[in-house]
């Protein structure tokens, strides 16, 4: 493939006869014609249809190369007639998140070698024109990890929308939870099972599974987590992309007690249930592995002290944007604009996000939104689903509290309060929770 990176700078838009400016320089290296302006779906109600009539004479045609299941195969709705047809340049004025994808797409099924012209693309940015494998500009993959009990549901759809308006694609199709991890990595080697049966399972078996599929990612990719991640797994990727939401640890505890004490199926950590309110959260406090007796199934609970250095860490990384539940819950709309600007960087320049757009994905992640307005002391769970695993439900579809701020001054005891001052007290400060 032949790739021309004009380098055109974005602000020439906003300059008189800029369009016509930039079309001129397409056309030098568009070719004969057919040309093909490629777009978001939103870029090409306005930009792509714009270039387009500056690129007269020449036969244009503009289409959105929308998403689609698998790599290299074609999105439905669009004809044969649409790859058979033989184009001089496809024009990509895509953000660059999109423009691997578009390539991708173009190479494996457009008749011919077009000419792939970035007329917003710096020639500097551009690494290699064998584009299978090979990233446009910096490689910036993005994971979000939404820890369990942080308000996941809230954040989850809000999130996948932001990342969706860029164009970034989900992968895999599903988010890795507790009991899609379990599938997965049990799948590797039959004697995990084993182990993990007799309570003898390697503890960080989940993080370099997490690890390895971080590897497959390319640029137009994100992957979501509902898993206790450690920050290190972004520490060691500065060109990747994080998204960690957190939480006071404390409300994390008595989200996660009330959890295990309404849900839990007798014979699965009767440990805990057993236990009175103040004992029963000490103990989450110290952490703990959960193995179903009776499914394949495993959850590895950190104490309240590695939990509370992880979310120091990851505050501490540039790559990584930390989404706090208060802010989210108090003001979600400045929070996720923020989140927004951070992942689209100029981006923002072609893919504007308004702000009844914004607020619009805002809605997705209200309690309202995700739980049908239901409100209880059993957090509208029915009793079929408090005899399941207390951690086989993907929580950020079915377990919906009301994430109260500060809810751990309900039920923490002084003998609490002087233990976790003592073990997160300076840390919780770091955070600003205390």
């Amino acid at each position: 493939m032949n790739v021309y990176p004009l380098g055109l700078s974005l602000e020439t838009l906003a300059q008189p006869n800029g369009l016509s400016e930039i079309g001129k320089e397409i056309k030098q290296v568009a070719g004969e014609g057919p040309v093909l302006v490629a777009g978001t779906p939103e870029i090409v109600k306005g930009l792509a249809f714009a270039l387009a009539k500056e690129l007269s004479p020449l036969e244009v045609h503009v289409r959105s190369l929308e998403p689609f299941d698998g790599a290299f195969r074609r999105p439905l709705g669009i004809g044969a007639s649409f790859f058979d047809r033989e184009y001089s340049a496809v024009v990509s004025v895509s953000p660059p998140n999109r423009c691997l994808f578009e390539a991708k797409v173009i190479e494996a099924f457009f008749r011919g070698t077009p000419r792939f012209v970035l007329p917003f693309q710096w020639a500097e940015n551009f690494k290699n024109p064998a584009l299978h494998g090979v990233s446009l500009g910096p490689d910036t993959p993005t994971v979000v990890n939404l820890w369990p009990w942080a308000g996941s549901g809230r954040a989850n759809h809000v999130v996948r929308g932001l990342l969706n308006h860029l164009s970034m694609q989900l992968w895999p199709s599903a988010t890795f939870h507790h009991r899609r991890l379990a599938d997965e990595v049990f799948s590797l080697d039959n004697n995990y099972r084993t182990l993990f049966k007799k309570g003898e399972g390697d503890r960080n078996i989940a993080d370099r599974y997490l690890d390895s599929c971080f590897n497959l990612l390319d640029k137009n990719h994100y992957v979501v987590a509902h898993e206790t991640m450690p920050p290190s797994l972004l520490q060691k990727r500065p060109n990747m992309r994080g998204i960690y939401l957190v939480r006071d640890p404390r409300d994390i505890v008595v989200s996660l007690y009330r959890h295990i004490m309404r849900a839990a199926a007798p014979d699965d950590l009767q440990e805990i249930r057993e236990l009175n309110e103040e004992d029963g959260l000490l103990r989450v406090i110290e952490g703990f592995d959960y193995i179903s007796k009776r499914r394949d199934f495993f959850h590895l609970q950190p104490s309240i002290r590695e939990m509370t250095d992880w979310f120091v860490e990851a505050m501490s990384l540039p790559n990584v944007f930390v989404l706090k539940f208060e802010d989210i819950r108090q003001r979600p709309m400045e929070i996720y604009r923020e989140l927004y600007n951070w992942l689209a960087g100029e981006d923002q320049r072609l893919m504007p996000l308004s702000e009844e757009r914004l607020a619009q994905y805002v809605e997705l992640g209200t309690f309202d939104k995700q739980s049908g307005g239901v409100r209880s002391d059993g957090d509208g769970l029915s009793g079929d689903e408090k005899k399941t695993d207390p951690f086989e439900m993907d929580a950020m579809q079915r377990v919906f509290r009301k994430g109260i701020v500060g809810d751990w001054q309900n039920h923490f005891t002084p003998r609490i309060n002087e233990i976790v001052e003592m073990e997160i007290g300076d840390q919780l400060r770091k955070l600003g929770y205390a």
